[in-house]
């Protein structure tokens, strides 16, 4: 009988080729799934602080809605500026969680985004020296007034958190 010659890679070599490969497979598909929860959780938790600083922000709005209502209030009642930014005083430094600073002419409040971060609201007064009109050009060449507006106060939102201060 002849010996035969066994190639050197038989199909022993073809099977454990073929086991790495599915072990490769499997590690791959471990880590996808892995990776897809990290981002779902990720994904999570950036939705939780979005929908928290906007209704943090709306709560804020409604507040200046607020303020700048008592603000108009206090301007038709007063007889001049001095005598506006003396009712503002009065007006505001008895406000509960509402600080008033007289000499900047601010008021400031805070609204909680987390148990770590704020929204904290800086209001600049201003008195209102003139009105101002809007106007819109018709096609004719007249003018046609649409209305009077008014600006008692300018605001800007600063988030306070860990990381630092961030104003919007």
């Amino acid at each position: 009988m002849k010996d035969r010659k066994m190639p050197f890679l038989g199909i022993g070599a073809a099977s454990i080729v073929l086991v790495l490969a599915m072990v490769c497979l499997a590690v791959f598909a471990a880590l996808t799934l892995s990776s897809a929860k990290g981002d779902h959780t990720l994904s999570k938790k950036n939705l939780e602080r979005t929908s928290a600083f906007y209704q943090a922000s709306n709560a804020a709005n409604e507040q200046v809605g607020a303020i700048d209502e008592k603000l108009w209030k206090l301007y038709r009642r007063s007889k001049d500026k001095k005598d506006y930014m003396k009712r503002v005083g009065r007006s505001f430094t008895k406000s509960k969680g509402i600080s008033y600073n007289k000499k900047e002419k601010t008021i400031a409040f805070q609204e909680s985004i987390t148990d770590k971060q704020q929204l904290s609201v800086q209001l600049q007064i201003y008195y209102p020296e003139k009105k101002m009109i809007c106007v819109m050009k018709r096609s004719n060449g007249k003018k046609k007034l649409l209305g009077y507006g008014r600006r008692m106060i300018s605001f800007r939102f600063i988030e306070i958190s860990k990381r630092g201060q961030h104003e919007y």
